[in-house]
């Protein structure tokens, strides 16, 4: 399973996904990488794309921790929910 992270392999992504048997969209190393708004148009681009494909997809945010400990949404909790 190879995690997309960089704005390179979002760029390269056909490729990427050609060579393994999965990918996992790491929405927070994105958000550092790209602009906020940039990030759930690149998710949805690899996630129809793996679903094309046929090849498993995960998408990992940290969600569920900062839900516990703050009162504000981070950026990936606002563009999920």
């Amino acid at each position: 399973m190879a995690k997309i992270e960089k704005p390179q392999a979002v760029s390269d992504l056909r490729r990427v996904c050609d060579e393994v048997n999965g990918v996992m969209v790491a929405r927070g190393d994105l958000g550092v990488e790209l602009s906020a708004h940039q990030v759930p148009v690149v998710q949805k681009q690899i996630v129809s794309h793996m679903r094309k494909i046929g090849k498993p997809v995960v998408v990992a945010t940290q969600m569920l921790e900062s839900m516990i400990t703050s009162p504000i949404p981070t950026r990936a909790e606002a563009n999920d929910v």
